[in-house]
C-alpha cells in the first residue's frame, strides 16, 4: 500500500516574511502530497483567522488532513487548561478541523494542564513526542495515551541513540502519524534530501510503518522546486 505523504505548513514559514496560510496553502498544492498540516504558531493570530472558500476546496480534495495546535499566545507559551481562554482556542481549532475534513489535533505535551478542556467525543487529538530537555520518560507519554490522545511520532525529536526504534515498538498501535525530518549534529528539522545517506540511517526504521508521514523540515523559501525535491526523495527514500 503507498504511503501517505503530506507536510507541514511549518516547513513554508520564513521568520523574515509575514505569515500567510492561506498562500502557504495554495503553494501545498502544487507537490504530489496527501494531506497538509495546518498550523497557525500563536493563538492570537489563530483566532483572527479565515480560512479561505479556495483553501477548503484543497483541503477536501486531499486524503490526510491534520491540525498543530499554537504554541504561543502573544509570545508566551501557551497553556491548555479547563478555562474560558482555551476553550475559546479549541473552539477555532475545531472550527477549522470541521472546514477541513481534519482527522487530528496534536498538541506539545508541555502544554496540557488539563485534560477536561478536551473534547475528546468529537475530535482527535495527539501528542509528540519532544526532545530531551523536556524530560519526558515513556511513563509520561502512556499517561497521555491513557486519556485517550494518540501519539505524533517526531523523528528530530527523537535524536538520543535507539530512541526512534524504542518509541516506535512501544506505541506503534498508537502512532497516528510521524513528523519526518532528520537532525544534523544540533540541527532540527532538516530536510531529507539536502543530507548524504549515512545521516539517514536512524530513520530507516520509518519505512517499516504504514502510518501517514508528515513532512516537518524548516525550508522556508518561495522556491517550490525545494519543497518538490523533499517530497520525490522522500517517496523514493521509503522504497529503498
Amino acid at each position: 500500500m503507498k504511503r501517505l505523504i503530506c507536510i507541514s505548513k511549518g516547513c513554508f514559514w520564513n521568520p523574515h516574511e509575514r505569515e500567510d496560510v492561506n498562500r502557504y496553502i495554495r503553494q501545498a498544492s502544487k507537490l504530489d502530497i496527501d494531506g497538509i498540516e495546518f498550523l497557525i504558531g500563536d493563538a492570537l493570530d489563530l483566532l483572527t483567522f479565515r480560512l479561505k472558500k479556495s483553501s477548503i476546496k484543497i483541503l477536501k480534495n486531499l486524503k490526510f488532513n491534520t491540525i498543530h495546535a499554537p504554541f504561543h499566545l502573544d509570545k508566551e507559551i501557551l497553556f491548555f487548561s479547563n478555562n474560558k481562554r482555551s476553550k475559546r482556542i479549541l473552539k477555532k481549532l475545531h472550527e477549522i478541523y470541521d472546514k477541513m475534513n481534519a482527522v487530528n489535533i496534536n498538541i506539545h505535551p508541555q502544554q496540557i494542564e488539563d485534560f477536561r478542556v478536551f473534547d475528546m467525543k468529537n475530535y482527535n487529538y495527539s501528542i509528540e513526542n519532544m526532545e530531551m530537555h523536556h524530560e519526558f520518560k515513556i511513563k509520561d507519554y502512556k499517561k497521555f495515551l491513557k486519556k485517550g490522545f494518540k501519539l505524533v511520532l517526531d523523528t528530530t525529536h527523537a535524536s538520543e541513540a535507539n530512541e526512534l526504534n524504542k518509541l516506535l515498538k512501544i506505541f506503534k498501535k498508537k502512532i497516528v502519524y510521524t513528523h519526518l525530518s532528520a537532525n544534523y549534529f544540533n540541527h532540527l528539522h532538516i530536510p531529507l534530501h539536502v543530507l548524504k545517506e549515512e545521516y539517514l540511517k536512524p530513520l530507516n526504521i520509518i519505512k517499516k510503518g504504514n502510518f501517514p508521514i508528515v513532512l516537518e523540515s524548516q525550508i522556508g523559501t518561495e522556491d517550490i522546486r525545494e519543497y518538490k525535491k523533499e517530497v520525490e526523495f522522500v517517496r523514493k527514500w521509503l522504497n529503498s
